[in-house]
């Protein structure tokens, strides 16, 4: 499998898993849950993006491929998608109130997965310029490190479905 083909599945794996000020603002100023609540409800929005993660990503790789995209541009599609699935989802967990206990982690986890959205972007950019594999190798590691922390935090919250699978555990 070729490393543009591994970036995507990368990328795409985020899409299947708030910032502080917004999930403050749509709980009504600092509103909680039960932790335990919170973590269900949450893993069931994670599985949901996932599912449709997997199919709008097929889906977009095979009509890139049949318009006769290269497999950059269509492994840049992908991408492209994949960070566009993302935002959304982040914020239906952030418009709920926040994990009692757990707000901190809560925080950190909406905003690293916020953080590696240009990252995703880059990805894109960078599958499209034809980008040396060693480069584009290189820069896919580092994405996958960036990951590692934002599984912790998912398995720290309970939110085990919203994992960003396909990294190193």
């Amino acid at each position: 499998m070729s490393i543009r083909l591994i970036t995507v599945c990368a990328a795409l794996a985020l899409v299947g898993c708030g910032a502080e000020d917004e999930r403050e603002a749509a709980a009504g100023g600092g509103d909680t849950m039960a932790a335990e609540e919170w973590s269900r409800q949450v893993e069931e929005i994670c599985d949901e993006s996932a599912n449709k993660a997997e199919r709008e990503g097929i889906e977009t790789m095979q009509k890139a491929l049949d318009e006769g995209a290269s497999e950059g541009e269509a492994v840049a599609r992908v991408l492209e998608r994949s960070a566009e699935m993302t935002e959304p989802w982040l914020d239906k967990i952030a418009a709920m109130p926040a994990p009692r206990g757990m707000e901190a982690k809560a925080d950190e986890f909406d905003q690293r997965m916020r953080d590696m959205l240009p990252d995703i972007q880059a990805l894109a950019d960078m599958s499209r310029e034809d980008t040396s594999q060693a480069e584009l190798e290189a820069t896919t590691q580092q994405f996958l490190e960036e990951v590692l922390p934002v599984r912790a935090l998912a398995r720290d919250l309970n939110i085990h479905a919203c994992i960003p699978r396909n990294s190193q555990p």
